[in-house]
């Protein structure tokens, strides 16, 4: 990106032209895939980011208002916001979402390359990203670049530190599933063996009362009837 201020500035004009916005997001789009790059897009003399995100934020008026919680009448608001300021191209210049899905979902998926990286979400956050995606998300109709927005708006509403502790409650929760599961294979695979085992071994069935006493074995010559130690009778005697 040699030149990147002027040259992408000078790309950034050409997003005032409906015919001419798919070709500048698409490049936009290519140019982010190179993470080096993110620095350089998401500078503060760079104006092609915050220019892209005009097509998605509202003007100001009703459609950036957030949302009352049903039951209250004052005027409560569904959630602060951590940092309501966006940049002034985007504040002033808003007028989205523009009408082509084709450009609104271009512009979702740069902002989700972007939050890759560290400096990506720095920068974007520099931007107001989390105001930008929560006034869009408000205003979107296609399903999936609502879904796209609420899989990603967590990137910019976090600070790094609490995202690294996500990251690291997320690694636990995925080994403690795993070990989880390698434990009932192991179990199955334990009871698996033990009931091949037991069909595989040959028992003898066991002596009756005759072989016993032939056998000599403990307890030989000892009725079935007199080995029960208590039996309860069950006729009722009769009474003179």
């Amino acid at each position: 990106l040699k030149g990147a201020p002027h040259t992408l500035n000078a790309l950034s004009k050409q997003l005032r032209y409906t015919g001419r916005r798919p070709t500048v997001l698409q490049t936009l789009r290519h140019t982010a895939l190179d993470q080096s790059a993110h620095q350089k897009l998401l500078a503060d003399q760079v104006e092609l980011m915050p220019r892209a995100l005009t097509l998605v934020y509202p003007p100001k008026g009703p459609k950036r208002d957030r949302p009352v919680i049903e039951g209250q009448g004052n005027g409560v608001t569904e959630a602060p916001v951590a940092d309501a300021s966006v940049h002034p191209i985007i504040d002033t210049d808003g007028f989205g979402p523009v009408r082509d899905e084709s450009v609104r979902k271009l512009v979702a998926d740069i902002v989700f390359i972007l939050g890759a990286t560290k400096s990506g979400r720095e920068g974007l956050r520099r931007l107001g990203a989390y105001e930008v995606l929560r006034a869009w998300h408000l205003n979107e109709e296609a399903d999936h670049i609502r879904d796209q927005i609420e899989n990603m708006v967590h990137l910019f509403h976090y600070e790094e530190e609490e995202l690294d502790e996500q990251d690291r409650l997320e690694a636990l929760r995925r080994q403690t599933q795993q070990a989880l599961k390698a434990a009932k294979e192991k179990a199955e695979a334990d009871k698996h063996t033990t009931d091949t085992s037991s069909r595989d071994t040959d028992v003898p069935p066991p002596l009756s009362a005759d072989e016993a006493v032939a056998d000599g074995a403990p307890g030989a010559g000892v009725s079935e009837k007199t080995s029960v130690p208590f039996k309860v009778s069950t006729q009722v005697d009769e009474m003179d």
